[in-house]
């Protein structure tokens, strides 16, 4: 199976080989005399990307045919017919691999993950990364609006990663503001002596009681007061009783009150005897009622007299009888409640410091979580390096870490893959790209034109694998390199470089 090209760039004819056991193919030639324009008008035949490409001068159209496409090349360019092998088509570019042309260097390695990704047409799917938060939910509840929406995995997981750190630090923070309240906790308690608390039920009943007593002291003592004043107005009554001894006696009264009556009988007798004596009668009944009456108001008025005395003396006998009640034994009673009340106060304080020494547990506990969910999210943002590796991996060995590809070199050990040598960085990057074709069981016949610094990059030994490893697996490298003359094709041996071509200059 051949190329063939005519009238493109300074090529006049140019016949390539492409062995369909695969292998290189090396365009050779001095500068300027086509290789890159053979390389760029193969790239844009089988479907990936392409400089301009121009027809030779003084012809309205130059094409290059072969696999089953032609590919004309005039004021515009277009391809027509039907690929008969295998191409890498798209955006992929394997020189973005080796050299993405920045000099920043987690910069160059993201293009450098992009561009294995595209190749190999992965895809960024956002549900890779719940676990690294614990599920679907928490990982949404963490992460932006803006990166739920991101397509592109490498920035995907750059987002996921600075969501989740932001979310560590958040959880850090929660947990120095807990150790604050822990430790604002521990002050407040620590000038209580907590060892000293009694039991509240017992305190409160001992400050009742104390009340009560002083209550029952000072009203005993305001009924002794009481009794002592009456006893001594019943004392002064008394005394003026005696003293004027003006008030006949209850008995004496009494029969007054009974000769009286005698006498306003006899003088009824006398007024129904003696009517005519009927003006003397009536005025002897008059003054005899009158009598009457005075002598039953005196028997009234010495009545409540002997019942005042009677009271009064009661008085005086009360207080007599009464225990006093001292005002040291008020005092007592009253520094018994008090010190009630200060041993309740000092209790309160002790069951607040307990409470306090137990929100300062708590809010360790609550910090500990914090902690412990900060340094999980800080694990888990740095787990999105191994979401990118599990993209990224392939036999070529390669893989992330902290946003920078990594690679495995045979006498080296672990290295960037930036550090790696270009040739040794082509030589992954063909592999990939091998890779890449060969994915999904297709044994078609496979082209990847490869730029010109490709393949000068690499020494004998990383040519002689490439070139092992595209014959095995049935893929041809279509490449350039510098030398003189006229622009030719040639099939890479590993022993030596046999000329299988040439062109018309």
């Amino acid at each position: 199976m051949d190329l063939k090209a005519k009238n493109l760039g300074p090529i006049s004819e140019a016949l390539i080989p492409i062995d369909p056991e695969g292998g290189i193919t090396v365009l050779t030639g001095s500068n300027g005399s086509g290789k890159s324009m053979l390389l760029n008008a193969a790239s844009k035949m089988l479907g990936g990307p392409a400089d301009p490409l121009t027809a030779r001068d003084g012809h309205p159209k130059g094409m290059l045919e072969g696999a089953g496409l032609r590919l004309s090349v005039a004021k515009s360019t277009r391809v027509t017919g039907t690929c008969e092998v295998t191409a890498i088509e798209g955006k992929y570019d394997v020189h973005d691999i080796v050299d993405p042309g920045i000099k920043d260097t987690d910069a160059a390695d993201a293009k450098r993950i992009k561009a294995l990704l595209a190749l190999r047409e992965t895809e960024a799917d956002i549900a890779a990364f719940h676990d690294l938060a614990g599920g679907r939910a928490d990982f949404e509840a963490m992460v932006s609006a803006d990166t739920l929406k991101t397509k592109d995995v490498v920035e995907l997981a750059r987002k996921v990663k600075r969501d989740l750190e932001g979310a560590a630090r958040r959880e850090a923070s929660l947990a120095d503001i807990a150790r604050g309240k822990a430790e604002a906790c521990e002050e407040a308690a620590a000038e209580v002596d907590t060892s000293k608390a009694g039991d509240e039920a017992a305190l409160n009943a001992r400050l009742e009681d104390a009340i009560k007593h002083k209550a029952s002291l000072e009203g005993r003592r305001e009924t002794a007061r009481r009794v002592h004043s009456d006893a001594a107005f019943a004392r002064e009554k008394i005394a003026e009783a005696e003293k004027t001894n003006s008030l006949a006696t209850v008995e004496v009264c009494r029969e007054g009150v009974e000769q009286a009556d005698r006498d306003r009988r006899d003088a009824e007798v006398k007024r129904q005897e003696a009517q005519r004596a009927l003006d003397k009668a009536e005025g002897e009944l008059e003054f005899a009622e009158a009598a009457l009456k005075n002598a039953r108001d005196n028997l009234a008025h010495a009545e409540r007299t002997e019942q005042a005395l009677a009271g009064w003396r009661e008085s005086v006998a009360k207080a007599e009888d009464l225990e006093a009640v001292s005002a040291e034994d008020v005092e007592a009673a009253d520094e018994a409640i008090q010190e009630a009340r200060a041993a309740i106060t000092r209790n309160t304080e002790i069951a607040m410091a307990l409470q306090k020494l137990a929100d300062a547990k708590r809010h360790e506990e609550t910090a500990e979580g914090h902690a412990k969910r900060a340094k999980e999210l800080r694990e888990s943002a740095k787990s999105t390096d191994i979401v990118l590796s599990d993209a990224v991996a392939s036999s070529s060995g390669l893989w992330v870490e902290d946003g920078r590809l990594m690679a495995r070199h045979p006498r080296r050990g672990d290295m960037c893959f930036a550090d790696m040598s270009q040739g040794e960085r082509w030589r992954i990057a063909l592999d990939e790209a091998i890779e890449r074709i060969r994915a999904e069981g297709n044994e078609e016949v496979a082209i990847i034109p490869v730029p010109q610094e490709c393949w000068e990059g690499l020494d004998q030994d990383n040519r002689r694998a490439v070139h092992e490893h595209a014959k095995k697996r049935r893929v041809t490298i279509l490449t350039a390199q510098a030398g003189s003359g006229p622009v030719r094709a040639e099939v890479f041996t590993p022993l030596a470089e046999a000329e299988v071509g040439s062109v018309a200059p």
